[in-house]
């Protein structure tokens, strides 16, 4: 299996943007209505361990005419240490990657800055050899990530 990691510095605090990623399934659709079309909790409570949500992303790309559907099941969630696994069980990555699994570490930023960092992971193993590195998602989560940063820099500011 292969992996991707990138740390992603944010302005906002530790706390705040943990807070925000446990909150997902209601906060992602609200401030992103141009990416997500729902999210849906299927099993649990969309938080915790074992809970199933179901995204549905408006179409993208040139040629798309139909909404794109991931599920994720929430393998593990960490609140002490700010760290969530989420495997994704059914949806169209799965076309090209038997195992696909994000998983984000939030923590404050050293030396007393004010911010925070994102380490986000993609554990991944492709279908085939011709299967390209998943990088198009690393650069995706982030955009994700800077444009949630300033949603919450300027939800601060209200």
């Amino acid at each position: 299996m292969a992996s991707i990691e990138v740390d992603i510095e944010l302005k906002t605090s530790a706390d705040k943007v943990w807070s925000s990623i446990k909150d997902y399934v209601v906060l992602f659709p609200k401030v992103f209505p141009d990416i997500y079309r729902s999210v849906e909790v299927l099993e649990g409570d969309g938080k915790s361990a074992g809970s199933l949500r179901k995204v549905t992303y408006h179409p993208t790309g040139e040629g798309m005419t139909q909404a794109a559907m991931t599920m994720f099941r929430v393998e593990f969630v960490d609140e002490e240490n700010k760290v969530i696994c989420v495997k994704m069980v059914d949806g169209d990555v799965l076309k090209q990657y038997k195992k696909f699994v994000d998983k984000m570490a939030v923590r404050a930023k050293e030396g007393g800055e004010d911010g925070s960092v994102v380490t986000y992971t993609i554990e991944y193993e492709k279908i085939s050899e011709d299967t390209p590195d998943p990088l198009h998602i690393k650069d995706y989560s982030i955009d994700l990530f800077h444009k949630l940063d300033a949603y919450l820099q300027e939800e601060g500011k209200n």
